[in-house]
């Protein structure tokens, strides 16, 4: 061959020119339309929004059965029935024994349709019981002791002051 390159020709390290390799054929697949799926989107010439969608009402609903009233009945329960045997800071446990009270007589409502809890309802109401008792007695040793009468008779219109709110309030 010559020194003058042939188009599409290529010089080798060894100096000769070797033409250049043959295409890669590739079988042809008749491709289906059906193949290519959906197009992208719609070739109209024009901008189209998307259409405007209903609007939808989403319901939340608690599927979960859990002992949350129960539980939380609970811990004010043990929390307000110890620190009640303090002798006076166990005043202040009687807010919290009321909202335990109340917290278990909700999960014992709803542990009595399906969801979890039970025992535990009845353990929170029971030291939330046991708390406000504890509470009870100490005002009524401190207002019997406060009384300066050692065991007379006047001391009773004022235990039984005492006693009769917090008693209906525990039973009602």
């Amino acid at each position: 061959m010559s020194d003058m390159p042939i188009k599409g020709y290529w010089q080798a390290s060894d100096g000769k020119w070797y033409p250049p390799a043959p295409p890669a054929t590739v079988p042809q697949q008749a491709i289906r339309p059906s193949d290519l799926g959906p197009p992208p989107y719609q070739t109209t010439g024009y901008y189209q929004p998307e259409p405007v969608r209903q609007q939808q009402h989403v319901t939340m609903v608690n599927t979960t059965k859990s002992p949350g009233l129960a539980i939380a009945s609970l811990i004010l329960g043990i929390g307000a029935f110890f620190i009640a045997l303090l002798p006076v800071i166990g005043f202040t446990t009687v807010p919290f024994a009321l909202v335990g009270l109340s917290l278990g007589v909700a999960g014992l409502s709803r542990a009595l349709k399906g969801f979890e809890g039970m025992g535990m309802s009845i353990v929170g109401i029971t030291t939330n019981i046991l708390a406000l008792l504890v509470t009870a007695a100490w005002l009524t040793v401190f207002s019997t002791a406060g009384n300066g009468s050692e065991g007379s008779l006047g001391a009773t219109p004022t235990i039984a002051l005492t006693l009769v709110p917090l008693l209906s309030v525990v039973v009602g």
